[in-house]
């Protein structure tokens, strides 16, 4: 072989070792990223995820429907309350903070306050309650809710899922006057491991 033709061959040998080290350098680029999208993030801009942060799953969570249904049921009195209300603070008094709660219409929120049990907007589904019961992870969970949601659809998921119905029956009503009176029997549940 000439020189001539070795040099071109170092150049080619040149070009494919830089062509290899640039798709090299690329690839650890475009492959290799320093933002981990892992699911136990809480937020990641790059990902596009979000998580809400939860300290620590109380033992009992109650979720009380804020619906209009609730409007007639149990209405705001002149000092802004009701009996949705007045359960929840007996609630947080006995249990602290080994209760969660939740108000629920068209969407399910976590409330650290008790302000907002006395709304009574928008509208329930009991597909998506159904769903939200299927998700949550509640060592123990009591959903408080007017007779328009019961049907026969909720009666036997419920069922199904070893979960009992208060206040369905005739001779077992519970009306919004004797809410009060299930704080005990509720409160119970808060405590238990």
């Amino acid at each position: 072989m000439g020189d001539e033709a070795k040099n071109i061959e170092k150049e080619v040998d040149k070009k494919k070792l830089k062509a290899e080290t640039d798709k090299n350098r690329t690839k650890s680029y475009t492959d290799s990223s320093m933002v981990d999208c892992r699911k136990g993030n809480y937020f990641d801009i790059f990902c596009g995820k979000e998580r809400k942060e939860k300290a620590k799953d109380a033992n009992l969570e109650v979720w009380i429907d804020t619906s209009s249904s609730l409007k007639n049921i149990d209405p705001t009195d002149k000092t802004g309350g009701c009996r949705r209300r007045s359960l929840a603070v007996s609630l947080k008094t006995q249990c602290g903070s080994d209760v969660d709660l939740y108000a629920f219409h068209t969407q399910k929120n976590y409330q650290s306050s008790v302000e907002n049990f006395c709304h009574s907007y928008g509208l329930n589904d009991e597909k998506r309650l159904m769903r939200w019961i299927k998700e949550s992870d509640a060592k123990h969970l009591i959903v408080i809710t007017d007779i328009g949601e019961y049907t026969a659809k909720i009666s036997d998921f419920v069922t199904e899922n070893n979960g009992y119905i208060r206040g369905a029956e005739l001779e077992d009503i519970v009306s919004t006057e004797k809410m009060k009176e299930l704080v005990g029997s509720v409160a119970k549940y808060c405590k238990k491991k």
